[in-house]
């Protein structure tokens, strides 16, 4: 009986790690670089589109549905039939409230932080007023996805706080100070396709690695704890 008890939490902390690793092969089939990539690239063709007098709004609206349903169809029909559906763990529950709580938090104060620095015609700290809203933006970004990257261990999300956040904000201030005018397509276009690029290399290696199962989909690969 000792026995079996002290085994316990022994048993437990594999359970949770086997949860945090089907986790982790989960997000490595690359589909979520190929989305936050996407995403950037579709912002830059709607400034280009807003920019010509074009329909900016219906070309985001029908981007984002063929983004965000591209993602979810490729999670459904390519990804869960090579790892399964996720079982759950302590850790991995505790991760993803963690994750949530802080990427509340921290665009909630981005977003609250915006909007005091964009008010003043004068700017904030000797900063002009685009020039001070676009460094509050990409340091917000930054903790965004370095807080996600933190929680769900995840390192490689650090490097998406580093595309989201310096390019756009670089060109803001190259405007204001340089009078050097970068269309968005271009300042976020080349960070965005290499994202898209890093992703369809992760797609292959996950296809490699998790080939196809005959019988439908893998077992749950890991149970709760």
């Amino acid at each position: 009986m000792t026995e079996d008890t002290s085994r316990k939490p022994a048993k437990r902390a594999r359970r949770s790690e086997a949860a945090m690793s089907a986790y982790r092969d989960l997000q490595d089939d690359g589909l979520l670089d190929i989305l936050l990539g996407g995403l950037l690239i579709l912002f830059g063709i709607t400034e280009g589109v807003e920019g010509v007098g074009g329909p900016a709004g219906a070309v985001w609206i029908v981007g984002l549905v063929v983004l965000v349903g591209g993602f979810v169809l490729g999670r459904r029909l390519v990804t869960q039939p090579r790892v399964g559906r996720i079982g759950s763990s302590a850790e991995l529950r505790r991760r993803k409230t963690s994750a949530a709580v802080a990427g509340i938090l921290i665009l909630a104060a981005g977003t609250t932080l915006l909007y005091l620095v964009a008010q003043p015609e004068e700017g904030v700290l000797g900063l002009a007023r685009g020039a001070a809203a676009a460094i509050v933006l990409g340091v917000t970004l930054l903790a965004f996805f370095g807080a996600l990257a933190m929680t769900l261990r995840m390192p490689r999300l650090w490097l998406y706080g580093v595309i989201y956040g310096i390019p756009l904000p670089i060109g803001v201030l190259l405007a204001i100070y340089a009078d050097v005018r970068i269309h968005p397509l271009i300042i976020v276009g080349i960070p965005a396709l290499f994202a898209v690029v890093y992703g369809i290399v992760l797609l292959k290696r996950f296809l490699g690695a998790h080939p196809a199962p005959p019988g439908g989909d893998a077992p749950v690969e890991a149970a709760r704890a």
